[in-house]
């Protein structure tokens, strides 16, 4: 049995003579099988676990992409989603607009997947900066560059 972690809660509606009807998103899942279970608490907490029986698959991205950052602009912290198609070497570096490299965020081999990174500017100063990822795998190199803006 694999463990169930609390993924996130919703709040219900209580005791009801018509069907209520729940949603709830969970993002920034990697690559995998999910199975999800819902834990009813009721008023006297008393509470029954339900399984869902719906196993979710979360596929592997079939292309190389760079996501803008969020929030843009920023203060002091943002985040940075990127796709990976296969497993391969990943650097992401900011850049101040002069083209000197600031900082190195990630240096390493990453699994195929979605992937996020959050950035903290809290020493970095208010402007213009760039992030670039560059991806090698398979013995090709690609890259790309987005624009941010950190205000203070």
């Amino acid at each position: 049995d694999l463990p169930f972690y609390t993924v996130g809660s919703l709040r219900g509606h209580g005791t009801s003579n018509i069907a209520n009807h729940y949603k709830f998103k969970d993002r920034n899942l990697k690559s995998g099988k999910y199975l999800y279970r819902l834990k009813q608490v009721d008023y006297n907490s008393n509470f029954i676990f339900h399984l869902l029986t719906d196993e979710i698959l979360i596929g592997i991205p079939d292309k190389l992409t760079l996501s803008q950052n969020y929030p843009n602009p920023f203060n002091p912290s943002t985040k940075i989603n990127f796709q990976l198609p296969e497993d391969g070497f990943v650097n992401i570096s900011v850049y101040d607009p002069a083209g000197k490299q600031i900082i190195n965020l990630i240096n390493e081999s990453r699994v195929a997947g979605y992937q996020t990174f959050e950035i903290d500017g809290s020493l970095l100063s208010s402007g213009v900066y760039y992030y670039r990822l560059i991806f090698e795998s398979s013995g090709n190199i690609r890259s790309y560059t987005r624009k941010m803006m950190l205000i203070k």
